[in-house]
C-alpha cells in the first residue's frame, strides 16, 4: 500500500481508480484512461498484466488449457 501523508484523506483529492485511497495531487499520475492513480499502484497493475499476460503465452505455447470453472459460482 503506498505511503502517504494525512493531507491526502481531505475529500478534495482524487481517489486512486485502483486501492480507491485518497491520492495527493502533488503525487498523483494518471493511468492509461485518466483516472487517477498511485504510482505504487500503477506498478503492480502493470505487473500482475505482464504476469498474467505472460502466463497466457506460456500456456497457448504448451497447450495446456485452462482448468474448466465450476458452474456454482
Amino acid at each position: 500500500m503506498p505511503i502517504r501523508s494525512n493531507l491526502a484523506f481531505k475529500t478534495t483529492f482524487p481517489i486512486c481508480s485502483v486501492c480507491n485511497e485518497p491520492v495527493e495531487l502533488n503525487t498523483a499520475k494518471v493511468n492509461e484512461v485518466g483516472n487517477p492513480i498511485h504510482e505504487e499502484c500503477y506498478v503492480v497493475k502493470v505487473r500482475l498484466r505482464e504476469a498474467t499476460t505472460l502466463s497466457l503465452k506460456v500456456r497457448e505455447r504448451m497447450l495446456i488449457p485452462f482448468p474448466k470453472q465450476s458452474s456454482n459460482s
